[in-house]
C-alpha cells in the first residue's frame, strides 16, 4: 500500500505547472500541506497518515476518478 502512495506522489509533482496555476485562481494555495487519516481497506483498525499538498490531494482524487471511470467503462455488460 505504501508504495502505491509513493509512486501516486511522485506523479502528482510531476503534474504540470497549469494546474498551479489554475488553483491560485480559485483562491486556493496549491502549496498548503493536508494530512489525512486514512483507512486500509480491509482492516477496521489500520490507519495510514498520508501529508501531501493541496495540488496533489487535487491529482490523487483526479486520478482515482479516471480509474473508477475506466473500469466502469470496460464492463463488458456496457458494451452495448
Amino acid at each position: 500500500m505504501k508504495h502505491k502512495w509513493m509512486f501516486a506522489a511522485a506523479a502528482a509533482l510531476l503534474c504540470s505547472g497549469t494546474v498551479f496555476a489554475a488553483e491560485k485562481a480559485k483562491g486556493r494555495d496549491p502549496n498548503r500541506v493536508i494530512c489525512r487519516t486514512i483507512e486500509e481497506s480491509g482492516s477496521r483498525l489500520k490507519r495510514v497518515r498520508a501529508c501531501h499538498t493541496q495540488a496533489e490531494w487535487d491529482e490523487l482524487k483526479r486520478q482515482m476518478k479516471q480509474n473508477i471511470e475506466k473500469i466502469q467503462n470496460s464492463r463488458p455488460w456496457n458494451a452495448g
